[in-house]
């Protein structure tokens, strides 16, 4: 989620601490008790909000505020899942930035969800607004299966940009017409003080990234707790995402997670945790990326206050004011969840307080199977999926599942990688030098490597750009097999972390395609047709693919296929050819990555990428042929997040020398068997496909 750098700007300004200032604080922590550190009026509230609230002994809750019992009782961990519940996935499409986003959101009645203001600072700008619950693992590992509602800003919505929360009303009947809101609890906004202390913990449950639920339990301290309409806490490696409850030892919400104090360099620019500036985009900057030397989280007195003083007309507002709507302890069932009936629900049975807004269930309707076969391994794994007649955009759910089951089962244990000796003689992999490394992926089961190998091409992958340095593969031009390509199911590679891989849901309306690197017809060769087939699949590996614009990837204007045109040109008229062996070549791939790439999505872009073709000729010498390919015109014109473009690009030959310069990489003795004649190595040349025709046959002499 990207944060205002207005809204930081804010935090910055209210606890201007620094890294070696929040440690002295935490220190202090340690070393005095309770009654020092919040003053005798706030331990007051303090004790008498734990006799209150607390679900086990008042009186251990009380000892373990005073740091005299850190022990827990038991029942805090069922009480936390219960809470839960309540905490769900946000998911939305930007109108004006044109792209989807992800947030973090919990309900605080059956009616009513809570997030930041600056996740919704205008409906009006937002479509498709959904939350997902239950978007997290069951007890035996497994994801749940989501229960989806349509938020309903016409049924409420208020927000206040100097609080950053927001309150949008939800549809009390799922999409599915099977489940309610009701039955998911909710959070209490309870208005009053006392609910926590400096250093009590806070803990937040969240979607970070947008990914499947997560807590960050008891790690966060609470530093501060002195300011009219915040509270601060100490960071952890689990950062809160926008939208996220703060809750504290009584699992009562304590605060409204909003953003914090970040790290920045001498020069005040934004850090993430590799010390690499994060890029302001329209004055915001990537949250995710952020290190937070402090968390500020919005006070719900605060913003209960700030309710009850609008006197806001509305049934719905005024029923989180009604003695009903209540964390204590006596009355806390209210407000669990409800276990789900299985049986269909009728529009009686819906806790639906307006009958205006009753929703319908969805009508029954065929569904239609469409059978995908994937070979994975040796077999065939049949994937069937129920699609509505008629309802096509059903797929891409069932596209994700497809994706999801590739990336779980499919095995990797005969995948050999790039062969250095496919030529003959030694055609090594490109070696990072010590800055690029340090950026490189390790494998979880060798964390001394960063080669991640398929079958017949190798990868190596950049932990910040979330895409191929390189892509190596070993290309035989004759024993291929033309494949029915059918749909590309793509998947995250699960030997390495998977969050250093892009995932469909950053391509997903970005008019970016996943422009393979190592092209998938390169791939299609082996001793049999299924081994063929198994290595083209597993071309559609995230880690194989760097976002690319239509005209660079795509079937139009000419440019899909023409280094694929130049690979054939070498296998066909240069390569050296006995009998009973094939036509071969080694080719390198990959982008060159720019500081002054754009920005989208928080991740740069690059707008160049290079070709190494290593090949050997009829005299069986060795020759390197290296290029690049580069957009005609900067995009200085251009909104970039937007992508509103379509440039002409040119093609370009140039050096092993030049691709080394500006890569990071050593391609060792390649670079001696270079055909580039131009005097200035170090710039590419306008690539002209008669004067390459010609340099292939005249070296391949």
């Amino acid at each position: 989620m990207f944060i205002p750098v207005e809204l930081i700007q804010k935090s910055e300004k209210e606890f201007p601490y620094t890294q070696k200032e929040v440690a002295s604080k935490e220190k202090e922590i340690t070393t005095k008790s309770a009654l020092q550190l919040d003053g005798e009026k706030h331990f007051a509230k303090r004790r008498k909000m734990i006799t209150a609230a607390s679900i086990e002994g008042a009186e251990e809750a009380f000892e373990r505020y005073m740091g005299e019992n850190d022990l827990i009782s038991v029942n805090y961990l069922l009480l936390g899942y219960f809470k839960s519940r309540a905490v769900g996935r946000i998911k939305f499409f930007d109108k004006k930035e044109m792209k989807p986003g992800v947030a973090t959101g919990f309900l605080v009645s059956p009616d009513l969800v809570m997030t930041n203001y600056h996740v919704f600072p205008n409906m009006n700008d937002f479509s498709d607004t959904q939350i997902e619950f239950d978007y997290e693992y069951d007890v035996f590992g497994r994801e749940k299966e989501r229960v989806v509602f349509e938020l309903d800003p016409a049924k409420y919505f208020y927000n206040n940009k100097e609080l950053d929360f927001a309150l949008i009303g939800i549809k009390t009947g799922d999409v599915s017409g099977r489940r309610t809101s009701r039955e998911m609890g909710y959070l209490v906004l309870n208005g009053g003080l006392g609910k926590a202390g400096v250093g009590d913990f806070a803990t937040i449950i969240q979607h970070p990234e947008g990914k499947l639920k997560q807590v960050a339990l008891r790690e966060n301290k609470i530093l501060d707790v002195d300011k009219p309409n915040s509270i601060t806490y100490s960071s952890d490696t689990a950062q809160g995402s926008s939208g996220s409850p703060v809750l504290n030892d009584q699992w009562q919400l304590i605060a409204l997670h909003s953003a914090g104090v970040p790290l920045k360099d001498a020069q005040g620019r934004y850090l993430d945790k590799d010390n690499e500036i994060i890029p302001e985009v329209n004055k915001k900057v990537d949250g995710n990326r952020v290190v937070w030397i402090s968390n500020t989280g919005i006070r719900i007195s605060s913003i209960m206050n700030k309710l009850n003083s609008e006197q806001i007309d509305n049934a719905l507002i005024q029923y989180l004011f009604s003695p009903a709507y209540t964390d204590s302890k006596d009355l806390l069932p209210l407000s669990y969840p409800i276990e789900w009936n299985s049986q269909p629900i009728t529009n009686e049975k819906m806790l639906v307080k307006d009958p205006a807004k009753t929703v319908t269930p969805a009508p029954a309707g065929t569904l239609q199977p469409v059978q995908i076969t994937i070979n994975i391994g040796s077999g065939g794994e049949v994937i069937t999926t129920g699609i509505s007649a008629g309802k096509t955009e059903s797929l891409a759910p069932d596209l994700l599942a497809m994706e999801k089951k590739l990336e779980d089962e499919i095995d990797f244990s005969g995948c050999t990688g790039f062969d250095e000796y496919f030529l003959g003689e030694r055609t090594p992999l490109p070696r990072p030098n010590a800055a690029l490394k340090k950026k490189l992926a390790k494998l979880i089961d060798n964390p001394n490597s960063y080669l991640i190998k398929y079958h017949h091409y190798t990868t190596a992958q950049h932990t910040i750009r979330k895409m191929p340095v390189f892509s190596a593969a070993n290309v035989s031009g004759l024993n291929r097999y033309k494949l029915d390509r059918g749909s590309d199911v793509w998947f995250r590679d699960r030997r390495i972390d998977m969050d250093v891989q892009l995932t469909d849901s950053f391509y997903e309306l970005s008019e970016m395609d996943k422009g393979h690197m190592t092209r998938r017809e390169d791939a299609e060769w082996g001793d049999t047709k299924t081994f063929a087939k198994n290595a083209a699949i597993m071309t559609c590996s995230y880690t194989n693919a760097c976002p690319q614009v239509p005209a660079l990837n795509r079937a139009i204007f000419g440019y899909k296929g023409l280094w694929g045109m130049l690979e054939m040109q070498i296998l066909e008229k240069g390569v050296k050819k006995e009998d009973g062996e094939e036509a071969k070549i080694c080719v390198y791939n990959g982008p060159f990555f720019a500081d002054s790439d754009e920005v989208f999505k928080g991740i740069q872009i690059p707008v160049d990428y290079w070709k190494l073709i290593v090949w050997k000729n009829e005299s069986g010498k060795l020759l390197s042929t290296g290029f690049k390919l580069s957009q005609a015109k900067l995009m200085s014109d251009v909104e970039f997040e937007k992508l509103a473009f379509d440039e002409i690009f040119k093609e370009q030959s140039c050096s092993v020398k030049y691709i080394e310069k500006n890569t990071g990489l050593d391609f060792g003795v390649i670079a001696k068997w270079d055909t580039f004649t131009s005097a200035n190595a170090d710039e590419p040349e306008k690539l002209i496909i008669e004067d390459f025709e010609k340099m292939i046959v005249d070296n391949s002499k």
